[in-house]
């Protein structure tokens, strides 16, 4: 559109351009002649001041011309742009020089043939000699049978704006340039437009490609994990059956191999079901069902039942929490949140050590953070801490690197929000913030009257200020301040 413009810019100049100077030419031309005529103006004030009344005659010699005559013709020579180039001539009616003023003019019969020619046409004004070099203009007195010729050089009549004229055409010049440049932009342009507009074709092609492709692995990744885990339920039942006795005597030996089978079955349902998790979660498929539920009893379960695991390695597992009352939360996500970080934290924890579990209000978000003592993480690897398949720390712990990328994943699709913060040698905090979303009523235990819903607002996203995102270990505990007996 630019390139347009200017090309059509360019042309109204060069128009405008081509017209002032045809507009100029004129006004010059007529400059000339009224130079013409102030010359005969000014003769014929000087010769009737000199012989008031009387007629004068032509005279046949130029000294008999009085002196004052030459200086009028002068004066009218210098009244010009180019006064060297200029000629004044006083010629009578015979065409002899009565007076003259400028370079190359003289006193006597004229000897230039071409403008005695161009002056025997009675012409008041024109050029005259090889290829129109000079242009003349006549005025005639009144006072005398003389005649004001006027002559300069044809190239002169553009002189007084030459200068002008060079910097509009150089600017024309560098116009067209900008326009030339700016069609070549555009015509470039429009090819890469047409270019962008077949990638995107192929880009959204490619998408539906890849949309297609994502669906068909999750279809496949949900009928895989059916397909596995039935017959992987009956391993798990039937050594079940078989380690506690049921099915007849075992030594020793017996017993701890089925006791690997067992653990090994378990680690595979649990690794299937976390791929299962993942694939929903990034298909989108993942679904949510929130409920009327208390975090701290649903918290005080999943304690519960990874007491036995932590007791195993020698573990000591507490669990601190404030009233918080009833919350609008999916439980089973909830529960499968604070059981990966329990068994997060217990497998990285060395015997002797201790995990915490803090439930607590944290403004206007539910906080649920594990905090333990084990072998902590290393600076470096925080920020993958959360990724898919990334197990920091030592080889020597099992796991498939899922539990954690699930757990981010769940809280995510709910707006909340998940951090970790550690110190190598020192332990590490996990902590997961969801949205405060009070229910509107939950059943009283006995002798315990129901809790009204609490006001909050969601419209706030986690982690508004930085304080609230920093899982330090002492804000935990203080946000656990009010703590009920588990």
């Amino acid at each position: 559109m630019l390139g347009v413009l200017l090309a059509g810019g360019v042309g109204g100049l060069t128009l405008e351009l081509v017209n002032s100077q045809r507009q100029t030419s004129a006004q010059l031309r007529r400059a000339a002649k009224a130079r013409a005529s102030l010359g005969a103006a000014l003769i014929d004030a000087a010769l009737r001041s000199a012989t008031p009344g009387s007629e004068i005659r032509a005279p046949r010699r130029a000294p008999r011309v009085p002196p004052l005559l030459t200086r009028d013709l002068a004066d009218v020579a210098q009244y010009t742009v180019h006064p060297f180039l200029t000629q004044v001539l006083l010629i009578d009616a015979q065409d002899w020089v009565v007076a003259a003023s400028g370079r190359g003019a003289s006193v006597g019969a004229l000897r230039d043939a071409p403008l005695r020619r161009a002056l025997a046409s009675g012409a008041a004004a024109g050029t005259f000699g090889a290829a129109d070099g000079r242009f003349f203009a006549v005025a005639s007195l009144t006072a005398a049978p003389w005649r004001v010729v006027y002559t300069l050089p044809t190239d002169a009549l553009y002189g007084s704006r030459a200068d002008a004229w060079s910097l509009s055409f150089m600017l024309l010049a560098g116009f067209a340039t900008v326009a030339a440049i700016c069609l070549i932009l555009l015509i470039r342009l429009l090819g890469g437009a047409d270019r962008l507009a077949r990638a995107n074709a192929a880009l959204a092609e490619r998408n539906g490609t890849i949309e297609e492709a994502t669906a068909a692995k999750t279809r496949f990744v949900a009928n895989m994990s059916h397909e596995l885990r039935t017959p992987l339920n009956a391993v798990i039942g039937f050594s079940e059956l078989m380690h506690t006795g049921r099915t007849g005597p075992l030594s020793k030996r017996q017993r701890e191999f089925l006791g690997i089978i067992r653990a090994s079955a378990d680690h595979l349902l649990t690794l299937i079901n976390e791929v299962l998790d993942l694939s929903k979660i990034e298909s989108g498929h993942m679904r949510l069902d929130p409920e009327a539920i208390d975090p701290v009893v649903v918290a005080s379960e999943c304690v519960s039942s990874m007491r036995w695991l932590a007791a195993d390695r020698r573990i000591r597992l507490e669990f601190e929490a404030a009233a918080v009352g009833p919350l609008s939360l999916d439980p089973a996500r909830l529960r499968q949140v604070v059981l990966n970080y329990l068994s997060n934290a217990i497998k990285f924890t060395g015997a002797g050590g201790k995990v915490t579990l803090t439930v607590a209000r944290d403004g206007d978000r539910l906080l649920v953070a594990v905090a333990d003592t084990g072998v902590g993480i290393a600076p470096e690897d925080q920020p993958r801490v959360f990724d898919e398949f990334v197990q920091v720390g030592s080889s020597a712990h099992p796991g498939s690197g899922l539990g954690l990328a699930v757990t981010r994943q769940i809280v995510e699709a709910q707006g909340g929000q998940v951090s970790v913060t550690s110190r190598l040698g020192f332990g590490s905090t996990f902590c997961a913030w969801l949205p405060w979303v009070p229910a509107a009523t939950m059943p009283a235990e006995p002798g315990e009257p129901s809790q009204p819903a609490q006001a909050g607002s969601t419209d706030r996203p986690p982690g508004g200020d930085d304080e609230a995102l920093s899982p330090d270990p002492d804000r935990v505990r203080r946000a656990a301040s009010a703590r009920v007996p588990v």
